[in-house]
């Protein structure tokens, strides 16, 4: 019998930065994939420049081009049990 899965579909921005090397003054474009969706330009911007962390002579300059993606991601039910962390339960009413 086959096992149910849990699946969830995620929402994330694939978006073409243009980066400047401070010493050699070449640019170059870095693409990038973050979760969710990003309404201002800054915001990428800074999510770019955090990653390139590993890249300290790098500056994200300018959005190129974002692509909005929406996928469906799952594992079986046995598997998020095994890694899942259980939540408290959501109280709508208000405590007086």
């Amino acid at each position: 019998m086959r096992e149910s899965m849990v699946t969830r579909t995620i929402t994330t921005t694939r978006a073409t930065v243009l980066c400047l090397d401070i010493e050699s003054g070449e640019p170059c474009n870095r693409t990038f994939l973050f979760p969710r969706t990003y309404k201002k330009e800054k915001e990428l911007l800074q999510k770019a420049q955090a990653a390139l962390v590993d890249e300290p002579n790098l500056r994200a300059v300018h959005v190129v081009e974002t692509e909005i993606l929406e996928e469906l991601y799952g594992m079986t039910e046995s598997i998020f049990l095994a890694n899942a962390t259980k939540l408290e339960k959501k109280n709508n009413k208000e405590a007086n």
